[in-house]
């Protein structure tokens, strides 16, 4: 059982996950930790609708790629680090696209960036258990250290330090599975080596179109529902306006955008007032 552990994850993976399960019985044994840490996770499931959805999107885009043989059971690893990482982190992060135009046009950018290249050639290779054991939490400090650091002027210094703390680790970690290849270059060139190198930029792409609904569906509920409640003593109005918002931004999130910013209703407002002030708006 260890040896086929061994080969499924490597031991920078099997480090985290023994850190992982330390936390955890960590934070459930102390009486003040244990009340906070199961807030937590009460919080994070109050939203296990969406992700029983996103997790059927993602099963979706699989079963496609399954039947295009462009999966197998090589990169189910892979699947799962990225549905509960990338995918999961992109989801809490998708109210940005109601604030910056550009939102997916840097995530598709970000599918193509050199940089993971450099991140799949330094995940072929890890240290051996012990190096990964003691280097995990330098790394956990460090990170913690640059967030702290991050906005406060006082503290570059520091924030320059840890950076080059990170540089440092990355390039070892780098130069280490460059070395390891150059003894078997003939491993990279693989067709497992490939899907997994594409794998996450093929996932991603195929899920901005789910985030941009995600998207869409924020901005209207967050506009109508504000809505709703200023007109609640005129609801034949409010469906008025819902509709004509709904008829000329459809699925535009932009324009939603826009109007949410731009469009002021108040409770004497007029159906000719609201026709003029869309048009002013989306002209």
């Amino acid at each position: 059982m260890p040896e086929k552990l061994f080969k499924i994850f490597n031991n920078r993976e099997i480090s985290i996950f023994i850190y992982v399960v330390i936390l955890l019985i960590w934070l459930f044994s102390k009486k003040e930790t244990r009340q906070s840490a199961i807030s937590v996770i009460q919080a994070f499931f109050k939203l296990s609708k969406w992700y029983l959805i996103i997790l059927l999107y993602i099963a979706g885009i699989v079963f496609l790629f399954y039947k295009l043989k462009l999966w197998d059971l090589s990169l189910l690893k892979n699947t799962i680090y990225w549905s509960f990482g990338g995918a999961f982190i992109l989801f809490f992060n998708v109210n940005k696209a109601l604030e910056s135009e550009n939102y997916f046009i840097k995530i598709f950018k970000d599918c193509f960036k050199l940089i993971i290249f450099v991140e799949f050639l330094s995940n072929l290779y890890s240290f051996n258990i012990i190096v990964e054991l003691i280097s995990i939490p330098i790394l956990v400090f460090t990170g913690a250290m640059l967030g702290f650091s991050e906005n406060k002027a006082e503290y570059k210094p520091v924030k320059n330090l840890f950076n080059g703390v990170l540089i440092l680790y990355g390039l070892g970690v780098l130069v280490f599975s460059v070395l390891r290849l150059s003894d078997n270059f003939n491993s990279l060139l693989t067709i497992e080596n490939l899907k997994s190198l594409l794998f996450g930029s093929a996932m991603t792409l195929s899920l901005i179109p789910f985030l941009y609904i995600i998207a869409l569906y924020m901005a209207y509920e967050g506009f109508l529902k504000m809505k709703k409640f200023i007109l609640k003593e005129n609801i034949k109005l409010y469906r008025f306006l819902k509709w004509r918002i709904i008829r000329n931004c459809h699925l535009n999130l932009e324009r939603i955008r826009m109007v949410s910013k731009k469009l002021h209703i108040y409770t004497t407002i007029e159906k000719e007032q609201i026709l003029i002030d869309l048009k002013t708006i989306l002209k």
